[in-house]
Order: C-alpha cells, then sequence, then structure tokens
C-alpha cells in the first residue's frame, strides 16, 4: 500500500527544485552574456553613403551588407553605392570578390558624406605607386583607397587563383601592407578552402600577397640599410627568370649556376653580376665612399671614387663590377685612362678595365668581391718610384772571416714626381716605408724632391737575418708617398732570400778565402 504523505512530500520538493533550477539557468546564462559577448560601451550614430570604384574611378559591382546595433543586417547584390542615416555603430561589408579578388569591412565612426572606397587588382604585376617589391615571394598586388570615409578600422580579404599560388604553400602566405616607403608584415588568417587570405587594418594602401622566403638574399649598405636595387635572376643559359626592384629577394629565384644582377647604379653607383655556384641565404654589400678611403693603404693613382661591392655567404664562381663616375668627378681628365682596382690581401691590384664613355661606367671581372676603387693612371701630377735591384743579398750568418762591403746588404729607392704637365716637381715631400717578406715595417723616413723631382731613400739589410728560414726573407715592398696628397703614390718590390753557393757577385774577402757552412766564398778582384 501506498504512502500518500510520502508522495506528497516527493511532489512538493520537485516543484521546489524546478524554479529554482530555473533561476540557476538564468544566472548562469548572465554570467555567459556578461564575460563572453562583447558589449559596445559607446552608442555611435553615424550617416553617410558611399560609393565603390576601381583605380581609373568607374563604378564597380558587388554586393553590399551594413549591421548596426539593435538592428538585423541587411544587404543587396549587385550594386556599387549605399546611404545611411542615424546608424548606431554602423559597419558596411563590400564583396567584390567576384570582380576584383577583393572584399572590404567598414567599421564608421564618424559621418562619412559623398565617400568613395577604390580597389584594384593588379596581379603579379607591381603598381606603378610603390617603387619596390613586397618581401618575400610575391603572389599579386592589390590597392584599395578611400576619400572622405572616416572609419576607426577594416578588415581585408583577398582572392588568389591556384595559377597565381603556382605550386606554392598556402599555410606560408602573409599579406604586407606598403606604408610609408616600406613593406610591414600583417597578421595574416589564411582559408585554404577558398583561396583567401585575410587582415584586420586601421589605413588602406597598396597590399601584397607574398610566400615568406625561407632562404633571403638582403641587399644592404655598410651601414646596414637597405639598398632597392633592379634585380634579375638568370638560369644557367642565361634565360631570364625574375626581374624586380627590391632590396630583399629569395635564392628560390635563383637556379643552381644561375646568374644574379644586382643594379644600385642610381643610389650607390655600382652594380654587380654573379655566376652563382649554389643558392643561399647571405648578403650583398654595395656602398659608395666618394674620396674617403675606407682601407689603409691608399690605392695607386688619382682617386675618382672608393666603393664597397661585398658578398657575405654566397657561393659565386666569378663577378663582373661596374662602377659609375660622374663628369663633375672626372674633372675634365681623360676617362680612358680610368682603371679599377682591387684591395685584396692588405694589397691593391689593378684589374683589365673596360670604360664605356658615353654611360660614365666601368666594367671589371674579379674572383673575388671587397674594397673596389676608380682611379686614374697617367696624364695627371704622378709618382715613379724604382729600386736600385730586384734582389739584395742578405746571409743569416757571417761568414768566419770574410768582409762584406755594406753596399750589398743595402736597397736605395728613388722617388721621381712628376706634376700634370709631365714636368719635374722639387720641394715635395715624400714618406718612404719599407715592409719585410712577412709585412713587418722596418722603417719610415721622409724626404725631399730635389731640383729634378727626384727623393731618395736607402735601406741597410745586414744583421736581420738569424736563421735560413728567417721569416724576413721573402718579397720586400717599398712605398713612396706624396706627405700633401696620399693619393699621389707609388710601389716597388725587391727580393731577399737565402744565398746561394758561390755567390762571387757580392762576396768580398780579406786576403785568403773564407768559407762557412760549405759555402766557398773566393776573392774578387
Amino acid at each position: 500500500m501506498k504512502n500518500p504523505g510520502k508522495n506528497k512530500a516527493k511532489k512538493a520538493s520537485i516543484r521546489l527544485s524546478v524554479p529554482l533550477l530555473i533561476v540557476l539557468l538564468v544566472l548562469f546564462a548572465s554570467v555567459l552574456i556578461i564575460y563572453s559577448t562583447p558589449v559596445l560601451t559607446e552608442e555611435k550614430r553615424t550617416s553617410g553613403n558611399l560609393s565603390f570604384t576601381d583605380s581609373a574611378g568607374s563604378l564597380i559591382y558587388g554586393a553590399i551588407e551594413i549591421s548596426m546595433t539593435g538592428a538585423p543586417s541587411g544587404g543587396r547584390s549587385n550594386v556599387n553605392y549605399i546611404n545611411w542615416s542615424n546608424a548606431p555603430n554602423a559597419c558596411i561589408y563590400f564583396d567584390a570578390l567576384g570582380t576584383k579578388n577583393i572584399s572590404i569591412n567598414l567599421r564608421i565612426s564618424e559621418d562619412s558624406p559623398n565617400g568613395r572606397v577604390s580597389l584594384e587588382d593588379y596581379g603579379a604585376t607591381m603598381p606603378g605607386s610603390v617603387d619596390q617589391s613586397a618581401p618575400g615571394i610575391p603572389v599579386k598586388y592589390v590597392e584599395l583607397h578611400s576619400t572622405g570615409v572616416s572609419f576607426a578600422n577594416a578588415d581585408v580579404s583577398i582572392h588568389y587563383t591556384n595559377a597565381e599560388l603556382n605550386e606554392i604553400d598556402e599555410n606560408s602566405l602573409v599579406i604586407y601592407i606598403y606604408d610609408g616607403g616600406a613593406w610591414t608584415e600583417l597578421p595574416t588568417r589564411v582559408d585554404a578552402a577558398k583561396n583567401i587570405v585575410s587582415a584586420a587594418v586601421v589605413t588602406l594602401s597598396v597590399f601584397a600577397i607574398s610566400a615568406r622566403a625561407s632562404e633571403r638574399i638582403e641587399i644592404r649598405d655598410t651601414r646596414g640599410m637597405p639598398v632597392t636595387s633592379e634585380v634579375k635572376t638568370y638560369d644557367e643559359a642565361r634565360t631570364l627568370k625574375k626581374q624586380e626592384k627590391t632590396s630583399t629577394l629569395s635564392s628560390a629565384n635563383i637556379p643552381d649556376w644561375g646568374e644574379l644582377e644586382v643594379d644600385a647604379i642610381k643610389t650607390k653607383n655600382v652594380a654587380v653580376r654573379l655566376k652563382v655556384k649554389a643558392p643561399s641565404s647571405g648578403e650583398i654589400v654595395l656602398d659608395n665612399f666618394g674620396k674617403n678611403n675606407p682601407v689603409t693603404i691608399p690605392a695607386p693613382g688619382n682617386i675618382i671614387k672608393y666603393v664597397d661591392i661585398s658578398a657575405v655567404n654566397l657561393s659565386f664562381e666569378y663577378a663582373e663590377i661596374k662602377i659609375y663616375y660622374t663628369d663633375a668627378e672626372l674633372g675634365g681628365q681623360d676617362e680612358n685612362r680610368l682603371v679599377i682596382y682591387h684591395y685584396k690581401n692588405g694589397a691593391w691590384s689593378d684589374l683589365s678595365t673596360g670604360v664605356d664613355a658615353a654611360n660614365n661606367t666601368l666594367t671589371a671581372s674579379s674572383d673575388s668581391l671587397s674594397i673596389f676603387a676608380a682611379s686614374m693612371v697617367g696624364g695627371f701630377s704622378q709618382l715613379k718610384l724604382a729600386a736600385n735591384r730586384g734582389a739584395v743579398f742578405g746571409p743569416w750568418t757571417n761568414y768566419g772571416n770574410t768582409d762584406f762591403d755594406d753596399e750589398v746588404f743595402t736597397i736605395r729607392a728613388y722617388a721621381l714626381k712628376l706634376n700634370s704637365t709631365n714636368k719635374p716637381e722639387s720641394g715635395i715631400d715624400i714618406n718612404f716605408t719599407i715592409y719585410s717578406g712577412n709585412g713587418i715595417l722596418k722603417a719610415t723616413e721622409i724626404r725631399t724632391t730635389d731640383i729634378n723631382g727626384i727623393a731618395n731613400f736607402s735601406y741597410n739589410t745586414r744583421g736581420q737575418f738569424t736563421a735560413e728560414t728567417d721569416p724576413d726573407f721573402g718579397v720586400w715592398r717599398i712605398t713612396a708617398v706624396q706627405v700633401s696628397d696620399a693619393n699621389i703614390n707609388a710601389t716597388t718590390y725587391f727580393r731577399i732570400d737565402t744565398p746561394t753557393n758561390n755567390d762571387r757577385s757580392v762576396c768580398h774577402t780579406a786576403p785568403g778565402t773564407g768559407s762557412s757552412m760549405g759555402r766557398t766564398c773566393s776573392s774578387v778582384t
């Protein structure tokens, strides 16, 4: 038999539990609404009208939708114009993906009467309003601009085709904005299923879809600043692969044993072409120092300019360099006497130089890159230097009672100073320096040219050598530099080697003969 009292109590408990459960659900839902749904703290009502055109000003058609606080969204298709009045927190979305591969959503911030937004798709062609390609591997360029439209922010979406993608990994795609003369990467959303990339922006400009390059080659100057250059890449058969104006490029655009041309003639007065063994990330450094010498030793001749053409972490077989000079830098001198000098291993060497007088450019080939100089040789104020011999006697031990004249140990150098009319010039201070076979500075002296334009210098090497393997043996170097103009200089060389047996040409003896270490020194009369 059922207990009536117990059933009544159970029903009363259920009746109390249901309202309590409803109250708890309402409170929980309120918390979710408060913390999960953005709340507009201030209502902004605006009015305006807005049209959409291409870059030429022609109206373009698409779908327009307006959304606002407290009202359902509304939209129309195949339209190019919208107006609104007293709309709270209005957002206007224009979908031109079908015509321009672009859509934009604008959050209106102020009244915008007679506003206009232009949209243009340039494909892979860089628009004329920018002067350098986007970083990485550009897929396409678009341009958006507004006139008379006040907006707080916008969301831009760009559609790309599989053909434009050309097998590039979609997950590497990013949107770049061109602003203030430079490209900036934007946080990008990629919808690979729809071939659309999107980004939030606060201003409109030129945008690019580009793939991040895993290995880049940066073009910069010696201060680390980007150098925008005309860049071309070729395959091994010298078929043009890519051409762009940029300060960074992907090494993927350079085939193995292909060629890379970087032309910064307009900005740094230099250009370089490399035969690349294998592309990799690295740097190309291009700079123009004018007459300021960036190294300690001046280049020979009358300097027109010093430049830096260097490659960092790039493997190449050979390089062709170009240096541009102005008529003002030439100063009326004969440009056919211009020569490119290369600074390598602490010394300058001249390169076989081609002169293009019509375009004021010098060209030379080199197997390495570093500092180069364009210099005038001949037909100007110059310094000539010669030594009295090409070799000097240098024994590393005394020959018993053999007596050697000091003269056999002495090198003499003569510097002839000629003015621009090829006449000797007297009263000119010349700084002589002499370096041993291992590059050690042995002496430096200043001498003044005489009435014949000659300054002389001598150095006695007696007692310089203490062993047969003394590092001072080898090719010695004498330099002569005009004190008042270091660009006027000259260098000469001579050898000092371990003496050979029976070196009679330099051997004078006391009465009788002397011998040492198996070498015999006979009397010389």
